[in-house]
């Protein structure tokens, strides 16, 4: 059994910042926005945005200490109650530029920083989370 303390959401943050201010800033406005839906869980790698509301291991989001940020898209998927909705919320994601990946699409957290991303990004995820309160 292993003794190593799971590092804290700053700790992965403070390793994205190393590589990139603007990344760690994204990722620093990401938490502090989630922090009323999500509880972070982390490991040396990335931070997990787990969902409160929903069964325990459901994480939509995780934020990687090398400055992406990836959606979880099968867990996304299964926690709808409208499979309708799937399709508007992949379009959400394309308007926004997320890198076509069916399970895991991806972005750089320094891509949100501009033109309104990080805006764009916080309202489609507003919208996701309505539709998942149904739980």
């Amino acid at each position: 059994m292993s003794n190593q303390k799971e590092p804290t959401p700053e700790e992965v943050v403070a390793q994205i910042r190393q590589k990139s201010a603007e990344d760690a800033a994204v990722a620093d406005r990401i938490l502090e926005w989630w922090g009323r839906f999500f509880a972070p869980k982390c490991n040396p790698e990335s931070i997990r945005l787990e969902f409160r509301r929903a069964p325990i291991g459901f994480h939509p989001i995780n934020i990687t200490s090398d400055g992406k940020l990836y959606l979880q898209m099968p867990n996304i998927r299964d926690m709808m109650r409208s499979k309708e909705d799937f399709p508007e919320f992949k379009s959400g994601l394309d308007e926004i530029g997320f890198e076509k990946n069916p399970d895991f699409p991806w972005i750089r957290l320094g891509s949100l920083a501009n033109d309104g991303g990080l805006s764009k990004f916080l309202k489609l995820m507003e919208w996701l989370i309505e539709r998942l309160r149904k739980f």
